[in-house]
């Protein structure tokens, strides 16, 4: 596997075509790099390959590249059960492989120490990426005939792992570096690198050769058959996807790159109808990328469907685009829809890929509903937001947002009910700021706001694609309500509230925009710098802590200045109160009477005589 320039991507799924694999379940591999932080989603695939692990400079030893990164990958597991996380060792330039695998002593050595290294940080086996035995294009010294030296290799580490544990290699799309007839017996799969395969004006990771764009040194309808002729039976062939464009000059980037692209016209999208592959021309027409979308990796799936292979493998996860349309189309091609008869209350909620369920439903406000089809749904464990739904003592939910349209997404990666208030043509609702109707979206970091969970990390950048809706819960009102340490990160708090599901052109709250908001509260306020005007942040000084719930509510009657409050959840206690227009008597905290109350201050509520006292 070769090492790419990543960018960070958001978890919005998208509805891919379906085609459902058929007999026995697929294996879906996604190799998930150390040098991204994008968290999985542990429910799109079977097998999680972390990159990289290597041969220690002693040669006998193993090692995992930034180990937190891979803890936290480890930890999935703990969310899908069913998933396998390996250590890949090896990768594209690695070395150290040639002097231990030559070594009966250091091999076995080797073999013992990947074996430990599973068992201390709860790994279900080890991948081997040595590109290649007998080669030395990436950079290692390697010896021609070595390959009964990798054969001695996968022996020993098979001995070593047990039964339990698995072994599984990455293999060139030639398989000509390798005596596979003489290694597969130790091998549980055999992940091939269809992709890299070529370059513009062909494309790297075609299908079927022929077209404008088939015609490079392998296609992977041949690589396929070449490694069947090699000795790998099709059960433990897993083909590889390509999840990025290839120049052919060592520049790649991400399917979402490529929709840039193509959205500015910088670019446009070809298809090729032989190779079953899209690339893209500049404005010249010169091929700029070869890539794949849910196009070419929809027939990709059905030729793996076909062929009767294991299943797919992809590198790698981080290269997706922002509704991750490639690994939901993988997933939805190879592994069907796990339930076929959700229900809430009567209304049928459908696959629409990703391990997500969704129906437009015409709710009714105070009505209980009861969730059918998966015991999850119904689970301690199930998320549920508190701003649309209480659940009652018999199980059932009860709607709580006014009635109307909207759509229900049951997210089975998540275990949780998402809710999005829609007009009656099935659009995502915005405000009206004429009369304060419609619906208030909020948007904010990725690890600031992101419901049901929190986004790991420290990162500012603003998140468009996790944006999310307030709760009209009544007349003019709108309703969110946050946990710190979920939804909030308690060292930084940075949101707002906009118009439309998107950031829109004018469309936010600000103190002094087109939709006007005011906040007086001890614990946050509402920014109104040039560069944050609007946001939703901490008071200087002021602290929450993990656990914490705050629910804000919007209240829009006043169409010229929208009022925010906050409410601690558990108490329904609000530290927040307005100066009144006509006040009676204001002190400071040291009794002190004040005869003009500055504006801007925060005032906490009158006592039983009528007194306002000042905090800040």
């Amino acid at each position: 596997m070769k090492p790419l320039s990543i960018i960070l991507l958001c978890l919005t799924l998208v509805s891919p075509l379906s085609i459902l694999a058929q007999g026995t379940e697929k294996k879906v591999v996604a190799y998930v790099t150390s040098w991204t932080s994008v968290m999985p989603d542990p429910f799109v695939m079977t097998h999680i390959n972390y990159a990289f692990g290597g041969v220690g400079g002693d040669g006998v030893s193993v090692y995992a590249d930034n180990t937190s990164r891979m803890q936290q990958i480890i930890r999935l597991k703990n969310r899908n059960p069913k998933l396998k996380v390996l250590l890949s060792v090896g990768g594209w330039g690695r070395g150290n492989f040639s002097p231990m695998a030559k070594d009966d002593t250091k091999r076995k050595a080797f073999a013992k120490a990947c074996r430990a290294f599973c068992d201390k940080y709860n790994l279900d086996g080890i991948d081997i990426d040595w590109e290649f035995p007998g080669n030395n294009s990436s950079g290692e010294t390697s010896p021609s005939g070595e390959k009964q030296n990798y054969n001695l290799l996968m022996r020993d580490l098979r001995e070593a792992l047990g039964n339990e544990l698995l072994l599984t290699m990455a293999s060139s799309a030639d398989p000509g570096y390798y005596d596979f007839k003489g290694c597969i017996q130790y091998l549980d799969f055999v992940n091939v690198m269809t992709y890299d395969m070529s370059g513009p004006p062909n494309h790297h990771s075609a299908l079927y050769r022929g077209g404008k764009v088939g015609n490079g040194w392998l296609v992977q309808s041949e690589s396929v058959q070449k490694h069947r002729n090699a000795g790998v039976p099709a059960n433990k062939l897993v083909m590889g996807l390509a999840f990025y464009g290839n120049s052919g000059s060592g520049s790649q980037i991400s399917l979402q790159e490529i929709k840039n692209g193509i959205a500015s016209g910088k670019w446009k999208d070809n298809w090729d109808n032989t190779a079953k592959v899209p690339y893209v021309t500049d404005a010249n027409g010169k091929f700029a990328y070869g890539y794949d979308d849910e196009r070419s990796l929809t027939i990709k799936c059905d030729y793996i469907v076909k062929q009767k292979l294991a299943g797919g493998m992809y590198w790698e996860y981080a290269n997706d685009d922002n509704k991750g349309t490639e690994r939901n189309t993988v997933y939805e091609c190879l592994l069907g829809t796990k339930y076929n008869n959700l229900k809430f209350g009567d209304n049928s909620l459908n696959s629409i890929g990703g391990n997500e369920y969704t129906g437009i439903i015409d709710f009714v406000q105070d009505q209980v509903y009861y969730a059918t089809g998966a015991d999850e749904m119904n689970s301690d464990t199930w998320y549920y937001d508190p701003d649309f739904l209480q659940r009652e003592s018999d199980g059932g939910y009860r709607f709580l947002a006014i009635s109307g349209r909207y759509s229900l997404t049951a997210n089975f990666s998540t275990s949780s009910f998402g809710f999005v208030p829609l007009n009656m043509e099935g659009s995502p609702l915005t405000y009206d700021a004429t009369d304060g109707t419609g619906c208030v979206w909020v948007i904010g970091a990725k690890s600031s706001v992101g419901k049901p969970l929190f986004a790991e990390g420290e990162d500012t950048e603003w998140d468009e694609g996790n944006a999310f809706p307030m709760a009209p819960i009544g007349e003019h009102l709108y309703r969110i309500t946050l946990e710190v340490g979920k939804q909030l990160n308690a060292n930084m708090v940075n949101f707002k509230f906009f118009h439309q599901n998107g950031f829109g052109s004018g469309g936010e709250f600000t103190p002094r925009g087109t939709y006007r908001i005011s906040l007086v509260n001890r614990t946050f306020t509402i920014s109104n710098t040039t560069t944050e005007k609007g946001n939703v942040q901490l008071r200087r000084g002021a602290k929450i802590s993990d656990g914490q719930k705050f629910v804000f509510t919007l209240y829009t009657s006043n169409t010229s200045t929208s009022v925010l409050t906050i409410e601690d959840f558990e108490t329904g206690i609000s530290s927040t109160c307005e100066i009144p227009t006509l006040p009676s008597v204001f002190y400071d905290l040291q009794g002190r009477r004040i005869i003009q109350p500055r504006s801007g201050s925060i005032y906490i509520a009158p006592t039983k005589s009528g007194e306002w006292r000042k905090v800040l």
